[in-house]
């Protein structure tokens, strides 16, 4: 079930607002997140803090034109709240 509040705080993040503190005027923080994986090993690292979510898949769709370098078996780039975990 899903209360008011949480329905609330989806569409906030929907549209890059901080969670539950629009009123403040305060903004969330976006990431661009590379992973490269070669066999078992995976190594991650910020490229791009920006403002909003459309600023982040922008520089995400301009990203994964270029070609990786390199032999990685598998180049992902993913938009995230600073600071968010993957589940």
């Amino acid at each position: 079930w899903r209360t008011a509040s949480w329905i609330y705080n989806q569409a906030l993040l929907n549209k890059g607002e901080a969670f539950g503190l629009p009123h403040l005027g305060v903004k969330m923080i976006w990431h661009v997140l590379l992973t490269v994986c070669i066999d078992y090993t995976c190594i991650s690292q910020d490229v791009a803090h920006v403002q909003t979510k459309e600023e982040c898949h922008a520089i995400v769709r301009r990203l994964v034109a270029i070609p990786p370098d390199g032999d990685w078996h598998s180049v992902t780039y993913q938009c995230k709240p600073l600071g968010s975990e993957s589940t």
